[in-house]
This record gives structure tokens, C-alpha cells and sequence, in this order.
């Protein structure tokens, strides 16, 4: 694990649900203490944390000597500005109550064979931060760690019918706009509609 690279006890950062829910945090952890990292967690993250909340998590880490940072969560890669995950997610996890990170663990290798060469640099970073050399390695790399963390999905393991699928595309073009606007590979409606169909 790259974690043991960098330090020996880490802070785990999430949120305060769904990684717990989805068995992802249980993973994760044993994942850490495999590699020799120790592991606090710091389980009270929300969507918009506020100062208090990161001020806590800093009172945390320094109290417990941590000298990693491990975050949990999607967000990260949304505020890298590769949005479209997220965006196309939100409907499917609207529609039938799925976890968010199933969604995306369903999604996101789809999405990201038909972005990477859009924004190279972006893409060559998130692969190189999992362990890759570049953008091209970045699909094989994720798919390889939703498998070590037993995540790996699809749609319709998830409930999403096909039937569902025109439903979610119109939802996604209307509700999601702003999150795919933002991503730099823009899909068109028929696009959207074939991304969901793939990731079936």
C-alpha cells in the first residue's frame, strides 16, 4: 500500500455514513494495518465541512501523532475538477437509494476511458496517485482497487434497471448541468444515455 511511503499512523478521514455502511472503512483500515500503518479515524466529515469540523480533525492528528492523511471519500477528485462521476451518479442513487460510492465505483472507470484524453494533465496526476505512470494506466488502476477493496460494480448489481436508464439521462442533463459542464470532457444527451447502458 502507497500509504506506508509516507508515514506509519494515519489519519483516516471520512464521513460519517457511507463508508461504514458499504463496509469500505472495514476494508480499508485492515488494508493500512496489512502495510504497517497504524489507523485513527476521524469518522465526522459532511459535504460542506465547516472550520470547526477540519480544526478538529487537526486537533486529532496532533494529538494522536499521526504523520499521514488518508481521506476516504469522493470528493476529492470532484474538487480536482473531473465532476462528471458525481453528476452522472446523483440519479442513479436518486432513483433507487444506492450507495453514492457504489454509484461511482460503477461509473467512474466508464467515464474516465472516455475523458482521460481530454485533460491529460488532470488525468496523469490521479493516475500517478494511485500508483500508476500515466493517464493510460489511470482505468486499470482504479478497477484494480475497487477490487482490493471487494467494491467493484455495476448498475444494475445496484437495482438499476435499463428501463430506468432515459429517466436518469434526462435527470442527469437537467439536475446535473452544472457537474458536467464542469468536467472536462463534455458528453452529449446520447452520450450520457450510453455511458449508463455500458456501466449496466
Amino acid at each position: 500500500m502507497e500509504t506506508a511511503k509516507y508515514g506509519k499512523r494515519a489519519l483516516l478521514v471520512t464521513g460519517k455514513n457511507s463508508t461504514r455502511k458499504t463496509g469500505l472503512l472495514d476494508k480499508v483500515k485492515a488494508l493500512l494495518e496489512k502495510a504497517g500503518v497504524d489507523c485513527v479515524v476521524f469518522a465526522q466529515v459532511s459535504a460542506n465541512p465547516t472550520s470547526d469540523i477540519m480544526e478538529e480533525g487537526v486537533r486529532l492528528l496532533t494529538e494522536q501523532h499521526c504523520d499521514v492523511v488518508v481521506a476516504l471519500g469522493g470528493m476529492n477528485i470532484n474538487m480536482a475538477g473531473i465532476t462528471a462521476p458525481h453528476g452522472m451518479e446523483h440519479p442513479a442513487s436518486g432513483l433507487r437509494d444506492i450507495v453514492h460510492g457504489r454509484g461511482l465505483a460503477a461509473l467512474t472507470p466508464i467515464i474516465y476511458q472516455k475523458s482521460f484524453e481530454t485533460a491529460p494533465a488532470k488525468f496523469d496526476k490521479i493516475s500517478r496517485l494511485l500508483g500508476g505512470k500515466d493517464r493510460r494506466e489511470l482505468v486499470p488502476r482504479i478497477q484494480e482497487l475497487l477490487e482490493v477493496l471487494e467494491v467493484k460494480t455495476t448498475l444494475s448489481q445496484e437495482g438499476i434497471k435499463e428501463s430506468d436508464v432515459d429517466w436518469m439521462t434526462d435527470n442527469c442533463a437537467k439536475v446535473s448541468a452544472p457537474a458536467m459542464a464542469a468536467h472536462p470532457q463534455h458528453f452529449t444527451k446520447e452520450e450520457i444515455r450510453e455511458i449508463y447502458l455500458e456501466a449496466l
